[in-house]
């Protein structure tokens, strides 16, 4: 694990590597923030490596486009409003009303087609 957040950072950790008489041709897999500094320095300077994105910077932004998605339908259709909380919440702790609200049949109207497929994965 290396401080920084530049294609610097990953530099300085191949030069190390080297000091030490290790190769960075040898690393094959590196688990990175989604920083493109990063992808940058593992491209450069770890050419062998495969980039895994952390699992914390996936969610994120996942979790934020979901979020403006949600928001910009909500404006244009009221009815979703509320339901965020419902969609975010662990499956096995809705309530029996929060599941019915996503059952194909009772959910929001229009939207049953679009969302039921989402919440049943």
């Amino acid at each position: 694990m290396a401080e920084g957040k530049e294609a610097a950072t990953v530099e300085a950790f191949a030069a190390n590597l080297r000091a030490h008489r290790g190769r960075p041709t040898q690393i094959d897999s590196v688990s990175i923030g989604m920083l493109p500094a990063f992808i940058r320095g593992v491209t450069d300077h770890l050419p062998k490596a495969q980039i895994t994105f952390d699992k914390f910077h996936v969610i994120a932004h996942a979790s934020e486009a979901i979020d403006k998605m949600r928001r910009r339908e909500q404006k244009l259709h009221p009815s979703l409003k509320g339901l965020r909380w419902i969609l975010l919440k662990s499956r096995g702790k809705l309530t029996v009303a929060q599941r019915a609200e996503l059952e194909p049949n009772t959910f929001r109207g229009e939207w049953s087609d679009l969302i039921h497929p989402a919440v049943t994965l």
